[in-house]
């Protein structure tokens, strides 16, 4: 009989690069547990810039 493990990964913060890194964990199969100070997520009102890097991943994941 083989054992399944259940894979978790623990992301604290809900900004770009932690709900980047849960989309990516969670496609691949692992729980994610998210944590984020905030009480609630809402829009800044400021523009971000990303680097090409960041967009690549970003369109890989089908963010954008």
């Amino acid at each position: 009989m083989q054992e399944t493990q259940s894979r978790q990964v623990v992301v604290a913060g809900a900004g770009v690069a932690g709900l980047t890194a849960a989309l990516a964990f969670a496609e691949r199969g692992y729980r994610i547990k998210l944590f984020e100070q905030a009480q609630h997520l809402e829009a800044a009102g400021a523009g971000i810039q990303l680097s090409p890097n960041a967009t690549r991943i970003l369109r890989q994941l089908g963010v954008l």
